[in-house]
């Protein structure tokens, strides 16, 4: 139970991370067919 909140926990601060960093070296915007880690993440 606990591993699963803190799971879930993570993964909503590491997508927030990873998409203000992704963002931050990308400026422009790109399709989700150019973002693997979303797909992974889905």
């Amino acid at each position: 139970m606990y591993v699963e909140f803190n799971s879930q926990k993570a993964n909503t601060c590491d997508n927030s991370f990873v998409m203000k960093r992704y963002r931050k070296i990308l400026p422009k915007p790109t399709p989700p067919e150019s973002k693997p880690y979303i797909e992974d993440d889905s």
